[in-house]
Parts: structure tokens; sequence; C-alpha cells
């Protein structure tokens, strides 16, 4: 690459230098022509100059001559033009009489047509018309000397635009003609071509001095060299446009190119088809062609890709669809509610065995099952946390039952008699008396524990009463209330229980007693 910058570098340079050359050239041309300009016209003034001079010798001459002649004979001449001049103003008013206009356009018709042959060009001036018309009886069919004047004026005013109608068609003709020539001379005038170059043969053909200024003439060569060149160029850059396509296609035809194919490969492979020898010279084009190529190629892997894993994603979202209906399902048969968790899905046959379980778990890790499992089921919370308000509400208002003794039937009843949850879920419904049944069984529990605790406590005074002989095996319930009923162990005991538990307790005692009195006994002998 760095290389064909370099190369790329010398050959603008060369083409900088050229450029520059020519211009150099052309200046030194134009400086040329601008000089020989000027000695052409130095010359031509100077005959210009020589002949005015001669014209004045003339009529010096001419003046020196007319002097010569005699008073008389000049007098005869004037008698003879004065004669000359009444003539034709005696002819002029006899013809005047004899015409008559019958309407005023017909006068200014007379008068216009007068004009038309008489005004020698479009650039003669009203003083110059005068003595050429003043005996034409139609320069009196206008009667006022304005009148005449104002006509005469649009009429040289048309003249002169037809004059110039006339010109621009006749410049634009030589144009065109100009122009003509240089098309029809395609064997000199090239998009290379030089005025300078091809004036001289170009020069034979009259059309060429058509165009009279030589600037004009130049210009114009210049703006069709300049079309040549711009079209030489637009058609170089069509046929590399087209190779360069052609260059691709044989790129899309050539197997085994990835997009990691290094360039050296690909042309290792392609070196000998026409296809890339068509673009000789130009290996910076066929390397940007192979740039964007592998571009595409690029980009068509990675769309391939894209649509594979969005493919993947559908794939997945359906599974994960299937497998919430089949969660739902499994809800519906009371086989899942807020509370379940993963370890008893995977423990349902129903679910262990539904194809859509197990499509997924084929397809997918168990993770992303058990996130799904996780959503349904935060789902399934969120919904049974709204309803838990409401039968909360239910449950207060059901002051009278006994979750310990209604059962769930009964529960379900209590709870759709309240006005809000008579809709409920009754997979909700459960989930709360569960709740409210394990809270309350461990609550009976705890109390059960607590009383039994009392019992031993209780149990524990007595006999160590006993032992202490503050109470007799033989004392009675009165007796041990008098002793003991500030104590905290008898308090905790309820008043219904000590009775019965203090003749237990008693006897308990008794039987403690008595078995350490016979291992008292026992030790002795021994």
């Amino acid at each position: 690459k760095e290389k064909e910058e370099k190369e790329q570098r010398e050959k603008e340079e060369k083409e900088r230098k050229r450029k520059e050359e020519e211009e150099k050239k052309r200046k030194e041309e134009e400086e040329r022509k601008r000089k020989e300009k000027e000695e052409k016209e130095r010359k031509e003034k100077e005959e210009k100059e020589r002949k005015e001079k001669e014209e004045r010798e003339r009529k010096e001459k001419e003046e020196k001559e007319r002097k010569r002649k005699s008073g008389k004979q000049r007098e005869a001449e004037r008698q003879a033009e004065l004669e000359k001049e009444r003539e034709k103003k005696r002819q002029f008013e006899k013809e005047l009489a004899d015409v008559k206009y019958e309407s005023k356009e017909e006068a200014l018709a007379a008068f216009k047509a007068m004009l038309a042959e008489k005004c020698p060009s479009h650039t003669a001036s009203w003083q110059d018309m005068i003595p050429l018309c003043q005996y034409d009886v139609r320069f009196r069919a206008l009667k006022s000397t304005g009148e005449r004047k104002n006509v005469f004026e649009n009429y040289i005013t048309q003249q002169q635009k037809a004059h110039l109608d006339r010109e621009r068609i006749r410049k634009k003709q030589s144009k065109e003609e100009f122009i003509k020539l240089l098309e029809e001379r395609g064997d000199i005038v090239d998009h290379k071509a030089r005025m300078r170059d091809v004036a001289k043969e170009l020069s034979k053909d009259e059309r060429f001095k058509m165009v009279e200024s030589e600037r004009e003439r130049n210009d114009l060569f210049e703006d069709f060299v300049m079309k040549l060149e711009k079209a030489e160029k637009e058609r170089l850059r069509a046929a590399r446009t087209e190779n360069l396509a052609a260059f691709q296609v044989l790129l899309g035809e050539t197997e085994g190119i990835s997009s990691k194919t290094r360039w050296s490969e690909v042309k290792a492979l392609i070196r000998d088809d026409p296809r890339f020898l068509a673009l000789e010279g130009d290996d910076k084009y066929r390397l940007s062609a192979f740039d964007d190529f592998m571009a595409g190629l690029a980009r068509k892997e990675a769309e391939a890709k894209e649509l594979e894993r969005e493919k993947k994603r559908k794939e997945e979202k359906a599974q994960r669809a299937a497998l919430q209906g089949m969660m739902g399902e499994l809800k519906d048969k009371g086989l899942l509610n807020a509370k379940s968790t993963w370890k008893e899905l995977e423990e349902l046959k129903e679910a262990a065995e539904d194809e859509r379980m197990v499509k997924f778990l084929a397809d997918q890790v168990k993770a992303k099952a058990q996130d799904v499992f996780d959503d349904f089921v935060e789902e399934l919370g969120k919904k049974f946390t709204s309803d838990r308000h409401i039968l909360k509400d239910a449950y207060k208002a059901a002051s009278e039952l006994d979750v310990l003794t209604c059962g769930p039937k009964g529960f379900e009843d209590a709870m759709r008699a309240h006005e809000e949850a008579k809709d409920m879920a009754a997979d909700h419904i459960g989930l709360f008396y569960k709740e409210l049944l394990r809270l309350a069984q461990e609550e009976e529990a705890k109390k059960e524990r607590r009383r039994q605790r009392n019992i031993k406590e209780f149990n524990r005074l007595i006999r160590k009463y006993i032992e202490r002989g503050k109470l007799t095996e033989e004392s009675s319930f009165e007796d041990a209330l008098e002793v003991c009923k500030e104590r905290s162990a008898w308090k905790d005991i309820s008043s219904e229980e000590r009775a019965e538990l203090y003749v237990k307790a008693v006897e308990e005692a008794k039987e403690r007693l008595k078995e350490e009195k016979d291992k008292k006994g026992d030790r002795g002998d021994s």
C-alpha cells in the first residue's frame, strides 16, 4: 500500500508538473499572440494614417483646382444648381397638389413606405433624412414636423432591433458552424488538442473565419475541448465502474472467500481471469473493490448471525411462553400456587412428563427454566399479596371462626361470605388458610410447650417443698395453696388444673422419695 501511495503521489506530481508546463506554454502563446495582435494593430494604424494623409492631400489638390476655376464658371455652376433645385421644387409642389390621403392611417402608411425606401441604414439620423426626403410627396403625408420625427424615431428603433437580431442570429450560426467544423475534424481535434496545433489546418475551412473574434474562437475551442475531456473522463469512469462491477461479480463467484481471507490469497485465485486483467494498472481500484466486497461479506455474515440469534430468541420466547402455559395449567389444577418451589415443580410427574418442559430443558439450560418458574411464582405472589389484604379483612370480620377446627371448606365458606372475597380464587383462599392454620398450630404448640414447662416447674416446686419439710406427703391442697401461692411456678398453672396436678405431683414425690430410700438401703447393705 505504501508503494502504491508513493507511485500515486509521483503520478500526481508528474501530472501537476505537466499541467504547469502546459499552463506556462499557454501563457507564452497568449503573450506571443498579444504581441502579434499589437503589431498588427500598429501596422493597421500606420496604414490608416497613410491613407488619411493621401486623402487629405487629394482634397487639398482638388480644392486648389477648384479655386483655379474662374469665378464666372463657379457662378454658372451655382446658377445651374439653383435652377435644378427650383425645378425639383416646382415638380414637387405640382405632385403634392395632386396627392390626397383618405385617412390618417393611409398617410402614415405612405410615410413609412417612404422611410423604408429612402432610409440608408439603421444608424441614420433625422438630419440625414431631410435632404433625402424633402422633395418626396410622401414626406408631407404627415402635417407636423414633430409627428414625422416621432414616426421616424420609432422606425429607426425597429430597424436597430432588427439589425441586432440579425447580428445575433448571424453570430449564433457562425458559432454553430464553427462547432460543426470542430466536430467534423475529430481526426485532429480531441480532448488533448490545443488551438495553436490545429489552427493552421482548421483555418483552411471558411467556417473557421466566420467567427471573427480570435478570442471568441479560442473560447469556443476551449469549451469544446473541455466537453470532450469531460466526456472522455466520463467514459473512462463508466468503463472503470463496469470493470469494477464485473470484478465484484468475480469475487462473489470465487469459492473459498470469507471475511477473514487476505488479498494475497484471493489475488492468487483470480489473477488469470479477464475480469481481473481488465483493471490492469489500477490495483488500487482492485484493492478498494476488494475492501468493499469484504465489508459487504462481513455485513452479510453479521446479518446472518443476527438473524440466527433473532430466530433463537424467538424460539426461546415461544418456549418460555409454552412453559408458562404449562405452569398456568398446573396452577389451574391446584398443583402450583404462589408458595410453590422449584423443587416441588421438579417432583411433579405432570411437569416432568410434559413435552413443553422436556423440550425446554433439552434446548436451554435448567437455570432459564427456573427463571421462568420464579417469574411465574413471583407474579402469582403479587396477585396473592393483593388478595391477602382482602382476606385479612374477611378473616377479621369472621370473629367466631376457629382455624383449627373449621377445616378448609368451612374456612372458604366463611371467607366468601365477605362481599369483596366472594369471587376470590380458591387457591388464594387455600393458601391463606394454610398460612393461618400453620400460625395457629405453631401458637398451640408453643402454648403446649409452655404448659409442659410450667407443669415441670410445678412438680419441682412441690417435690422441693416436701423435701424441705414445708409440706408433707399428707398435706392437703389447701395447705399447699397457703404455702405456695406466692411462687411463680404455682401461679403459672391455671386454677382448674392445680388440684389435679398437685395430687399427681405429691404421688410423684412419694415415689421419688421411696426410690431414694431404697437406693440408700441398698448402699448400707453393701
